[in-house]
């Protein structure tokens, strides 16, 4: 069964299918960066999809489907951005990013309260606002750059375990022939 990864988004192949209700299942994609992306738009903290995970075709605008060989595909650029968890935001950094595909952050809160006539809000409360978003803003730059450290890392790890492995059998190897050269000549 596949379900939607999205938070709170009931979809699944049991009770939306592509026949009946024109829900199609679509894998994140492995662009590190629209990865991160889609990620960020599940709402879930702390998580990793597996190969397994995917996000439904409600989250996506209808313009960024194409048809091929009579089946919905993904631009490679498409972004879930439709009923996810919170709202887009621009990346202040990033030219590349179009609201579409921005870094999602929580919701302000609407204000019910408005001041009276002669009460005036003071641009003060707004500065530590913007300064806020700025700081939330920077923080999830670096946490992207310390998971891309950290990948990068884990793989190099990978790679020399993988090295000493080799080493080791080749060490034994060694070791064989020369009990072997030992046994033979009787040194």
């Amino acid at each position: 069964m596949v379900t939607c990864s999205i938070l709170n988004c009931k979809n699944s192949s049991v009770n939306c299918s592509t026949a009946s209700n024109g829900v199609t299942f679509h894998h994140f994609p492995r662009d590190p960066k629209m990865r991160e992306k889609w990620i960020a738009a599940t709402g879930k903290k702390d998580w990793v999809p597996s190969n397994y995970n995917r996000v439904c075709s409600h989250h996506f605008k209808s313009d960024l489907f194409e048809i091929k060989s009579n089946r919905r595909h993904l631009f490679i650029h498409a972004v879930p951005t439709i009923d996810i968890w919170q709202k887009v935001e621009k990346l202040p950094d990033d030219p590349e990013t179009s609201k579409s595909t921005a870094l999602l952050s929580k919701p302000e809160p609407e204000q019910k309260d408005q001041p009276a006539d002669d009460q005036q809000p003071s641009n003060s409360s707004n500065e530590p606002d913007q300064s806020d978003k700025n700081k939330g803003n920077k923080l999830y730059a670096e946490v992207l750059k310390n998971r891309k450290i950290i990948k990068q890392q884990r793989t190099r790890i990978k790679t020399l375990q993988c090295t000493m492995r080799r080493y080791r059998k080749k060490i034994e190897q060694l070791i064989d022939i020369i009990h072997m050269l030992e046994n033979k000549y009787g040194i």
